[in-house]
């Protein structure tokens, strides 16, 4: 007995693959979110441990910064030679001279406010010099009652004792020594060479008739 086959068409059935190309864009795309994932991190990793380049992008710009534009830039052409010249230094603004110089005789050396008295130059006049008494006034103080200077002396004296004053605070001037006779520096003089001996006196005090307190316009 013969079975005969059914004629009926057949069904192939095929399964289905996925869809491979969007798998493939789906793949590279979670790759490259992973890079960029690792590299955010490196990049706050080197921010954190304050690597030059980092610190650099993360400093911003400072306030009010000039932006050449091409309008501004301009060209030069450099000089012969690079290197700076020296800056010149300003003169000092000139003052009047705090002297006078004159010139005079040996003749008259001896003679006038500029007296040339020391121990080549002896002063003749010593016990004709004409001096008024120094008072104790204003910013001027004496030690003694019978100090003398020659007028043109005192009046300077007492003006240089008020513009110390004015300049100090209420300090006054304490006049010691004025005008010598010449008995009075023989004193002087041997008192010194009886406290310190003959070479010191000579050394340190006018010989009798050689004292600048001798003119009057000496004051100490």
């Amino acid at each position: 007995m013969k079975k005969h086959l059914s004629s009926a068409p057949s069904i192939r059935v095929r399964r289905r693959r996925g869809n491979a190309p969007s798998e493939r864009k789906t793949a590279i795309a979670a790759i490259l979110a992973i890079c960029a994932g690792i590299i955010a991190v490196s990049a706050a990793l080197c921010c954190k441990a304050g690597f030059p380049a980092c610190s650099a992008q993360r400093t911003p710009p400072p306030q009010n910064t000039f932006v050449p534009t091409s309008a501004s830039l301009t060209t030069t052409t450099p000089g012969p030679t690079s290197a700076a010249l020296p800056t010149a230094t300003p003169l000092p603004t000139a003052t009047p001279a705090p002297y006078t110089f004159v010139s005079v005789s040996v003749s008259d050396a001896a003679k006038g406010q500029l007296a040339l008295v020391n121990f080549e130059h002896d002063f003749p006049a010593a016990d004709s010099t004409e001096v008024v008494p120094v008072t104790a006034a204003g910013s001027l103080l004496t030690a003694r009652n019978d100090l003398s200077l020659a007028q043109p002396a005192l009046s300077a004296l007492s003006a240089l004792a008020e513009a110390f004053s004015e300049q100090t605070g209420g300090d006054r001037l304490l006049l010691t020594s004025a005008y010598r006779t010449l008995e009075y520096q023989q004193g002087v003089y041997d008192d010194y060479v009886a406290a310190y001996g003959q070479a010191a006196a000579d050394a340190y005090v006018a010989a009798p008739g050689t004292s600048e307190h001798h003119t009057g316009l000496a004051a100490t």
